[in-house]
């Protein structure tokens, strides 16, 4: 008797499972509220209303750079000061990389500016290439006043072609009806990437240099 109790429970517990399994492939937010449910917390509901409303919303970065492409590309249209401070806006040589490309960016929020995780300000970093602007990396979120550094590389146009760097700011909530210094950001940077010159490099001097020493590895291995 005791044996097929337990043989019953275990056929139970299994087809419990099973129906837990089955809801996580489905669904994942009703195992949470599942599990709210079973333990009768007040934290039921899976998402809150705000994730909700960005979802229902469908943002997308590429939506937003295809809606406003007129806007974030004139030649004319540039507004700072309304969500970085223009000053701390720099683009300068990354010292720690070997990479003459490789430079870092960095932006500061102004003081009146409150972003927050869940409403963030989305930064876009753009280059000028050919005529276009084409992204330098993917769009970042910003929600901490304090400085943030990103890690970008430019790409090489010659010593006599400026790198022209675009950044392009707004807050997330907002994207549906963007307007430029209101509550979209546009600021421009310039970087000439400066490659070192030795004026004592002489290629045919260092070539026969370079076989003397092979001659003389070859004469130590004999």
């Amino acid at each position: 008797m005791i044996k097929r109790l337990m043989f019953i429970l275990l056929v139970a517990f299994m087809f419990a499972a099973g129906a837990v399994v089955s809801m996580a492939d489905d669904d994942p937010a009703s195992i949470k509220n599942f599990m709210a449910e079973k333990k009768g917390g007040p934290d039921s509901p899976a998402l809150n209303s705000l994730n909700e409303t960005l979802y229902i919303e469908e943002y997308s970065h590429q939506a937003v750079i295809d809606q406003y492409r007129d806007i974030f590309f004139s030649e004319e249209g540039l507004a700072g000061d309304v969500y970085m401070n223009e000053e701390n806006i720099k683009l300068v040589k990354d010292v720690d990389s070997a990479n003459i490309q490789d430079y870092i960016l960095s932006l500061t929020l102004m003081d009146t500016v409150k972003p927050t995780e869940e409403d963030p300000i989305v930064v876009m970093i753009f280059v000028k290439k050919e005529g276009t602007y084409t992204q330098l990396t993917f769009p970042r979120y910003l929600y901490k006043r304090w400085s943030r550094l990103y890690n970008i590389r430019l790409p090489f146009t010659g010593k006599d072609n400026p790198n022209q760097v675009r950044v392009v700011a707004f807050l997330k909530s907002q994207w549906k009806s963007l307007e430029l210094g209101v509550n979209l950001e546009i600021t421009d940077r310039s970087e000439t990437i400066i490659v070192a010159e030795n004026p004592d490099f002489n290629l045919k001097n260092s070539l026969i240099n370079s076989w003397d020493t092979i001659k003389r590895v070859e004469s130590i291995l004999k």
